[in-house]
């Protein structure tokens, strides 16, 4: 189906919005509000949607739908929706598909809801808001162990139908924003360096066998007694945060990792994971995981389309 489309990827701490044409992201605003901002995100994305609009010189009546995922369908967001359960797929991820109209548009909203894990154990339940829509960007494989590094890492496993049948969450990206901000840690690391490859795999070492805050305080030492550089210095900081997430990797019963995300964390995700286990390791390439979410978007609605027959 060729149309245009408005698509949302609302996180916590950001957004973006995208105007796609014939399936091609033609523009695209990033702002620093999410939904830990409150009524500020709905003023964020109604000036967004304005903008693009202008910047391309088009109107509302140009625009198919707004399609919308992640933290937006939150009850910080726009439109509170529940989640639905797994396993999940392209067709239930389509069918629960939730169309409104917000005040802020006349454009109709069509939101994509999250996945959640139920249980009466708290280990086992888990949920997530906007890695489902992603997962859909991809060319899904099935009985795969999908790794989405990120502020929320997520490691997705898929079923016999190419179906989200459980994933886990872990706190990697805001564990490594805060222990290099926010602590004495500050000084010793620099996102502006590249991860030296031979101190990735030193740090996650030590943190296997020594814990994670250890291996932490060990940055400093490196830096101020052994005169690391700054690639040295942040390779071992990020193996050691990076341990637990690929520990559990590891385990896991899958014989094949795919992996998407950013490549500051995805690449040093592989590097380790390929000289401690025998897993097949994919690394998705930048254009494939670019847009995946608002590709995912599209995935997702159009099939809802096809379903109802139009």
């Amino acid at each position: 189906m060729m149309a245009n489309y408005i698509t949302i990827d609302g996180g916590t701490t950001n957004t973006r919005i995208n105007l796609v044409k014939n399936n091609e992201v033609v523009d695209s605003l990033k702002f620093n509000v999410g939904a830990k901002n409150g009524s500020k995100l709905k003023e964020t994305v109604e000036k967004g949607i304005k903008n693009i609009l202008e910047n391309n010189k088009m109107s509302e009546k140009d625009i198919e739908k707004i399609l919308a995922c992640g933290m937006i369908t939150s009850e910080f967001g726009l439109c509170n929706l529940p989640h639905i359960t797994a396993p999940a797929g392209l067709d239930e991820l389509s069918e629960s598909m939730f169309e409104t109209t917000i005040e802020i548009s006349q454009i109709p909203f069509v939101f994509v809801r999250g996945v959640k894990i139920p249980g009466e154990n708290f280990q086992e339940v888990d949920m997530m808001r906007g890695e489902e829509t992603e997962l859909m960007g991809f060319n899904i494989e099935k009985d795969t162990l999908y790794v989405l590094p990120g502020s929320h890492s997520k490691l997705i496993y898929t079923d016999e139908k190419g179906r989200i049948s459980k994933f886990s969450t872990e706190l990697t990206g805001e564990l490594i924003s805060a222990v290099s901000k926010e602590t004495i840690l500050k000084d010793c690391i620099s996102f502006e360096a590249e991860a030296d490859e031979e101190y990735l795999l030193k740090g996650y070492d030590y943190a296997v066998k020594e814990g994670v805050n250890a291996a932490f305080f060990k940055t400093r030492i490196l830096k101020n007694l052994f005169n690391c550089n700054e690639n040295q210095t942040f390779g071992f900081f990020l193996g050691a945060a990076l341990s637990c997430e690929i520990e559990n990797i590891i385990k896991s019963s899958a014989n094949k990792v795919i992996i998407g995300g950013k490549k500051e964390l995805k690449l040093p995700m592989a590097h380790i994971l390929k000289n401690n286990c025998k897993k097949e390791v994919v690394c998705l390439d930048e254009k494939t995981t670019g847009f995946a979410t608002t590709t995912g978007m599209i995935k997702i609605y159009e099939n809802l389309l096809t379903l109802k027959g139009k």
